[in-house]
């Protein structure tokens, strides 16, 4: 009687686990409570796993890959892989950890990135029309987006040095944020002296032949492509700059118009200056502009190459442990670290 009574009374309790997480084993022996089985294992991006909350909101619902065709070959596209902080939702073990801007600070910012390009070219436009102080556009223009990007990178130079002098960080942090920082800290440095050089040189016709303009053009065609290149070997995907395609679009703009303001410079100094000087503003504008876009574009090649075998874990396994550390090239601390402010 006793026995009875007991499994009537389990029969009739509630589950311990709602119908949404789990399902009840009607199959169990008579006389024993119905045993609870777990959710089912849901598929993500690395293989499945219990799919863990992730802060600032789930992956979208709408489908991430599109296909396409490509000289007969099938390729998927990943349109989460085009937007930077959505690398972080890639991974259901990592969280979105930038706790200053949330991901609609984000569009506000490329937003305004956007409309600095268009005034930009606007004020450019309209000083070449007026004859004014703007009649140099070329130069003028070139400044602006120096102006920019040199924002851009002191926003970024800012962001990542907080958490490099944050000791909480440092403690996850590996060997390789050091000259991480340097890097981009330099960049920055960089891009101060080059806007002050080219404004310069706009302004005051004294500043050609000093070695402020050299270095400025030396850092604008030799360092700045090395250090490009120095951030693809050390970087990570939450801080290269192309990660970013909107920071990508702005720098890709930024040096297309170097070949408008090469050709202007180059057509100016061969009809004025004579053939020797002009030959030479050809040369050192056409040619190093050239090799900084092939250098870029091998960059955004090899970075997208690489995030993609990251993505499909023939490269960059997570660990069965979920551990923080991986072993290419060598251990980095991947799960630890902010996002870009743009």
């Amino acid at each position: 009687m006793d026995k009875e009574t007991t499994a009537m009374t389990a029969a009739a309790a509630p589950a311990p686990f709602s119908s949404s997480t789990a399902s009840v084993d009607t199959a169990s022996q008579p006389g024993q409570a119905p045993v609870p089985t777990p959710a089912p294992m849901q598929s993500t991006s690395h293989g499945s796993s219990p799919n863990p909350p992730v802060a600032g909101g789930n992956i979208s619902e709408k489908p991430a890959k599109r296909a396409i065709t490509l000289c007969g070959k099938r390729i998927e596209l990943d349109w989460r892989l085009l937007i930077n902080w959505q690398f972080d939702q890639l991974d259901p073990y990592r969280p979105v950890t930038s706790p200053c801007l949330r991901p609609s600070h984000y569009w506000v910012l490329r937003a305004l990135f956007a409309i600095w390009l268009i005034v930009t070219f606007v004020l450019s436009l309209a000083g070449r029309a007026q004859g004014g102080i703007l009649h140099r556009w070329p130069y003028t223009l070139e400044g602006f987006l120096n102006a920019g990007f040199m924002i851009y990178m002191i926003s970024a130079t800012f962001h990542t040095w907080r958490y490099a002098t944050n000791r909480r960080t440092l403690l996850h942090s590996k060997w390789w944020m050091v000259p991480h920082h340097i890097l981009w800290c330099t960049l920055g440095t960089i891009t101060i002296f080059s806007t002050v050089g080219y404004w310069s040189y706009v302004y005051d016709s004294q500043f050609v032949n000093s070695r402020l303009l050299w270095f400025t053009a030396i850092s604008q065609n030799v360092i700045n492509p090395l250090i490009l290149i120095a951030e693809f070997i050390l970087g990570r995907q939450e801080y290269r700059l192309v990660d970013n395609i909107w920071a990508t679009i702005v720098f890709l703009f930024y040096m297309f118009w170097m070949w408008i303001v090469a050709g202007y410079s180059g057509v100016w100094g061969y009809w004025i200056m004579g053939w020797d000087q002009g030959s030479a503003c050809i040369k050192w504008y056409f040619i190093d502009t050239l090799l900084i876009f092939v250098a870029f574009f091998a960059i955004v090649f090899l970075t997208r190459a690489r995030d993609h075998l990251w993505s499909t874990r023939a490269w960059y396994p997570l660990p069965p442990d979920r551990a923080t550390t991986s072993s290419w090239p060598f251990k980095t601390n991947r799960h630890a670290g902010p996002t870009l402010p743009i």
